[in-house]
């Protein structure tokens, strides 16, 4: 193990003895090697050479390295104090930590946030089909499922423009 891993370890060890656990080398040495593979795996991903002497691996494993143990420290800026708890119960292994999302790390803050995407992504790209209209035929797919909406984009004295969207294919154009 190189220096920077045997640092991580002390680390973990340090925060883990201080909340009181059993076997904290055992745990302490199974969260470095959990943080290991998980960016030895994402560098598999994005092909980035994994060796010590690369800055950008090493980044990788100091920016993970941070992220679990700011989540695990209470104490921190990040203010996580159920992971602790649910790592002590047992809720998960210390391998399998580095594993996590944000969202299974701090669900309390993420939750409201992926919820509040979900709802304006539904909104952005579900098609609502009480809005279609059967004024128009589609000539791509030949449907007549549109939505429509009427513009003034010239003078006053010119009739307006028509905007259609084919809610089956997606194909737009005016008229």
């Amino acid at each position: 193990m190189t220096d920077l891993r045997n640092k991580i370890v002390l680390k973990f060890k340090d925060l883990l003895d201080k909340h009181e656990f059993e076997n904290t080398e055992v745990l302490s040495v199974d969260l470095e090697k959990g943080i290991y593979n998980s960016v030895i795996k994402k560098c598999n991903e994005k092909e980035i050479i994994k060796r010590w002497t690369n800055k950008i691996f090493k980044k990788i494993y100091l920016n993970k390295a941070i992220s679990i143990y700011s989540n695990l420290d209470p104490d921190s800026y990040i203010e996580n104090t159920r992971l602790i708890k649910r790592f002590k119960a047992n809720e998960f292994k210390a391998c399998e930590i580095a594993l996590l999302d944000s969202l299974q790390m701090f669900p309390e803050v993420w939750k409201t946030i992926y919820d509040d995407k979900e709802r304006r992504d539904k909104v952005l790209y579900e098609v609502n089909k009480d809005m279609a209209t059967d004024i128009f035929t589609c000539s791509r797919c030949k449907k007549k499922e549109c939505t429509y909406y009427q513009l003034q984009t010239r003078s006053a004295d010119e009739p307006m423009t028509t905007f259609v969207t084919c809610l089956n294919c997606g194909k737009r154009w005016k008229c």
